[in-house]
């Protein structure tokens, strides 16, 4: 079990801040201007005289490796988040 005022846990949700400030900034930009590129690609890949069969092309896009290792940090922040106690008030008086 995870205390809740731990150093680590201060880190971590620094982590997971500037995880959920990258998938604000690059979902919509991924879904406006890379979402069409990759049709156009895939149409041009239908056709035997436009397909591309370089090194590059099989490649996997580091975008996409990029959000598998945020989705799992987001997991991982879940499963982190139910093993942490909850912080409940004990002394009213201290507020």
């Amino acid at each position: 079990m995870l205390v809740y005022c731990s150093p680590f846990k201060a880190v971590w949700d620094w982590i997971v801040l500037v995880l959920v400030l990258y998938t604000a900034v690059f979902t919509p930009y991924q879904t406006a201007f890379l979402l069409n590129e990759e049709d156009a690609t895939m149409r041009r890949n239908r056709d035997s005289g436009t397909r591309t069969e370089s090194p590059e092309s099989s490649r996997a896009n580091p975008l996409v490796i990029i959000d598998l290792i945020v989705d799992l940090m987001f997991i991982g922040e879940r499963l982190r988040h139910s093993w942490t106690p909850d912080m409940t008030l004990q002394h009213p008086s201290w507020v």
